[in-house]
């Protein structure tokens, strides 16, 4: 309960815990969710249900990485990183100059390229210093999407033109601590310094399954090349 204060929640009164025996009565809560990536076939359900409690499915991932076995009609309510999610919990949002959240959503209308601001020269000189193609960093190896060998066909058809796609992490023979929060500002920096393209490569294939990578590249001055099954354009 104490996270919902620090944060001022309008609501307090919620707990979040992977003991479901922690409640004296779970048929006191209005709500109750769980997350995807904790549900296996013989995981601990409540044996009693209240005719007036929603049961909401929560997934930050896609379902491909667990499926919930049996669970059909189980839910009354989804909040994933789905658009058309009951609640939309995406891993980004999309603000205007005002500070508006604007996005993403299923229809999204973005601003003619011709009222865009140019390009800055502080972008300009950044981007006149970068001198290798394209960086990938990854430690999931045995994504079911290939995305392994589609980096690898791409780094050989680069070689042909005397460039390369540098790859950091176990699936690569480059190192950088991008996983360690403390030093993630290090190899941020070399894809700033570097790197024309970022490789946004998601694991899964999945709709609006978009995650932060594409934030990476353009956090850095580096144009993200995505490789997944949403709809970018929302």
């Amino acid at each position: 309960m104490s996270g919902f204060t620090r944060r001022n929640c309008t609501f307090y009164n919620c707990f979040v815990t992977d003991k479901p025996s922690y409640f004296r009565d779970i048929l006191d809560f209005d709500v109750i969710m769980f997350n995807i990536l904790g549900m296996y076939k013989d995981m601990e359900i409540p044996k009693k249900r209240s005719e007036k409690q929603k049961y909401v499915l929560a997934a930050v991932e896609p379902a491909v990485h667990k499926v919930p076995v049996n669970f059909n009609k189980f839910f009354n309510l989804t909040w994933t990183y789905r658009l058309d999610s009951d609640v939309t919990f995406p891993y980004m949002v999309v603000k205007n100059e005002r500070d508006e959240i604007i996005g993403p959503k299923i229809n999204m209308h973005w601003i003619d390229i011709k009222d865009m601001n140019e390009t800055s020269l502080y972008v300009r000189n950044k981007l006149r210093k970068k001198r290798i193609a394209a960086a990938w960093f990854a430690s999931n190896c045995e994504a079911g999407n290939g995305r392994l060998d589609f980096a690898t066909e791409l780094r050989q058809e680069l070689a042909k033109y005397n460039q390369d796609v540098d790859i950091y992490g176990s699936c690569g023979d480059l190192w950088c601590p991008v996983y360690d929060i403390h030093d993630r500002d290090e190899c941020n920096a070399l894809i700033e310094s570097n790197y024309y393209f970022y490789l946004a490569f998601e694991n899964s294939f999945a709709e609006d399954y978009v995650t932060e990578k594409v934030l990476t590249g353009l956090e850095h001055f580096s144009v993200p090349v995505v490789y997944g099954s949403a709809n970018y354009t929302r």
